[in-house]
C-alpha cells in the first residue's frame, strides 16, 4: 500500500495491491489493485488478481504452491477499512517520513492479514523515481500501449496469433 494515489500522485488516496498467499505484489502486475479515497471510503478496483497460483507457508518453515481462489477480490471490505485506518494514522505514528524540505512523504507500507487481522510488515519512505518517469527510452515502451487504450479486446482470438480460416466443413462443424 502506498499513502497516495500512484497514478496522479493525489494526496487522500491510497493505492493498494494485493494478492492472495505469502509474497509481494506489484500494482501494475498480476495482483488485484485498488485505489481508495481516504475521506468517502470509496475504493475503486483497477485490476482483479490473476495470478494462477498462490503460496503458502508449510508448518515446516517451507512454501508450498496452491491453484488461487479465483475470488472477484481478494480484500474484503473490513480489510480495506483497516488499511483506511492505518493510512489515516500513517503520519502521527511515523513522524519521520520526511523529505529533505520537511514535507511528508507518502508511506510504502508492506502488510499482510492473517484471519483478517491487518499487520504491518514493512514502513518506509516511497521513494518516486521522476528520473524514471521523465525518462523518454521508459516512456517509450508504453507509447504503444497508450494508442491501443479503450480498444476492444477479442477474447476467442490469441494475441498474435494469425487468423484462423475455416473451411466449409470446419465451420459447418464448430455450429
Amino acid at each position: 500500500m502506498v499513502t497516495t494515489d500512484l497514478e496522479s500522485r493525489k494526496p487522500g488516496w491510497i493505492s493498494i495491491a494485493v494478492s492472495e498467499g505469502v509474497g509481494g505484489a506489484v500494482d501494475g502486475q498480476a495482483a488485484e489493485s485498488l485505489r481508495v479515497n481516504l475521506a468517502s471510503g470509496e475504493a475503486r478496483q483497477l485490476a482483479m488478481a490473476s495470478a494462477p497460483y498462490r503460496r503458502l507457508l508449510t508448518g515446516d518453515g517451507g512454501l508450498q504452491t496452491v491453484r488461487a481462489s479465483g475470488t472477484d477480490a481478494v480484500l474484503r471490505e473490513n480489510e480495506v477499512l483497516q488499511l483506511i485506518a492505518l493510512a489515516r494514522d500513517v503520519d502521527g505514528r511515523f513522524p519521520g517520513l520526511l523529505r529533505a524540505d520537511g514535507s511528508r512523504m507518502p508511506a510504502d507500507v508492506e502488510f499482510a492479514f492473517r484471519d483478517g487481522q491487518l499487520a504491518i510488515l514493512q514502513i518506509r519512505p516511497f521513494v518516486d523515481s521522476t528520473r524514471a518517469r521523465g525518462d523518454y527510452y521508459l516512456a517509450g515502451l508504453d507509447a504503444g500501449l497508450r494508442e491501443r487504450v479503450g480498444l476492444p479486446v477479442e477474447l476467442d482470438v490469441i494475441p498474435g496469433a494469425a487468423p484462423q480460416v475455416l473451411s466449409g466443413a470446419e465451420q459447418g462443424a464448430e455450429q
